[in-house]
């Protein structure tokens, strides 16, 4: 009679708790390493893409076109001879410089908002919620994309308008921690010393209020370089023939019936990033 399933189920039952959990630390540990690897070789790539590409991202073979991965070119070409792989390595730069746009936007914008609607109250408080709720009511792509259609095309407006919509979900989150805060020991002994309202706001309550949002923050670089790879995607961002994920994506789903792989480069490449960021976001929440 066999028993080598049964009895392996019951060690790994009976294996010591912390044996199991020094594994899934380890596997964890190697994902972080993993994700920060990647975004740091994104960085460096969106810097040295210059250098370090094979070939001009807007150079055109016409008689090469749609073609498989070769020696020539690592990953194919697209509908117009150029090379995936060089239009991928300067895609990196607009991609992140997106994010950072709508993340300072949506911090500039968003934490003095909640900073002033949690410790001031009453009826300024009542007024900047219900314009947090007035803009939320819209979602955050559909704002950006009526924004970017009234003040014109490009990445600094595009993530610009996008930041805009998602500022008042920051202005919440700070808006909570400061109430939070607020009626701490700390807080009544800096009022006892006479510390002015900004003091207290910027050197005090603001430091202890930031845990919630350094995790939000990373969800929202995350959500963002997908907003600007959409709105790349329906030509509202980086504009053609300038490299870009989203615009790559956009041009090569129109040829998919042909070559269904052209849209596997960037729809991974966005994926991999997301799922990096979000993997950092995971190790912030964790330590905090």
């Amino acid at each position: 009679m066999s028993v080598g399933p049964a009895a392996g189920g019951v060690d790994r039952l009976l294996a010591p708790r912390g044996t199991r959990a020094g594994r899934t630390g380890r596997r964890r540990s190697v994902g972080l390493a993993l994700a920060i690897g990647f975004l740091a070789l994104l960085v460096v790539v969106a810097v040295a893409a210059t250098w370090i590409a094979p070939f001009v991202p807007s150079a055109q073979d016409l008689e090469d076109r749609l073609s498989g991965p070769t020696i020539e070119h690592l990953l194919g070409t697209d509908y117009l001879g150029r090379d995936v792989l060089s239009r991928l390595l300067h895609g990196a730069r607009p991609a992140l410089i997106g994010a950072v746009v709508a993340v300072v936007v949506s911090c500039a914008l968003g934490v003095p908002w909640g900073l002033l609607a949690g410790y001031y109250g009453g009826w300024l408080d009542s007024a900047l919620m219900r314009l947090a709720d007035t803009v939320l009511v819209f979602p955050s792509l559909v704002f950006a994309i009526a924004i970017t259609g009234s003040i014109g095309a490009g990445i600094v407006t595009s993530m610009a308008a996008f930041g805009l919509a998602i500022s008042p979900s920051i202005a919440r989150l700070v808006r909570a921690g400061v109430i939070g805060e607020l009626h701490k020991d700390y807080v009544q002994i800096t009022r006892m010393y006479g510390c002015s309202s900004g003091s207290r706001l910027v050197r005090h309550i603001l430091p202890n209020s930031l845990e919630p949002l350094a995790v939000q923050v990373t969800i929202y670089a995350g959500i963002a370089v997908l907003a600007q790879a959409g709105l790349d995607f329906l030509g509202l961002g980086v504009q053609i023939p300038e490299p870009s994920w989203g615009a790559d994506l956009s041009q090569a789903f129109t040829y998919i019936l042909v070559d269904p792989a052209a849209t596997l480069a960037p729809g991974v490449t966005i994926m991999l990033t997301v799922l990096a960021v979000y993997r950092v976001g995971d190790a912030i929440r964790d330590r905090l």
